[in-house]
């Protein structure tokens, strides 16, 4: 099981990286679960460092990276 930890985010609720499989995983505000696959190491701390990371996960991984629902 990944680590999940805190986001400060109006939608994102916390966020967890397997550097070995390259996954993203993604619980959102209402408990819904998101594994965004093929992220690399620097998308994925550009992603928690942001400012904005709904903005960021809009802009620059949902459209580009394959994603399942858990």
């Amino acid at each position: 099981m990944v680590k999940m930890s805190p986001l400060r985010s109006s939608n994102i609720e916390s966020v967890g990286y397997d550097a070995g499989s390259h996954e993203l995983h993604g619980t959102f505000k209402g408990g819904i679960n998101y594994v965004y696959q093929g992220v690399d190491e620097i998308t994925h701390q550009n992603f928690i460092e942001s400012d904005s990371p709904g903005a960021f996960l809009h802009r620059n991984i949902k459209d580009r990276f394959n994603f399942r629902k858990e």
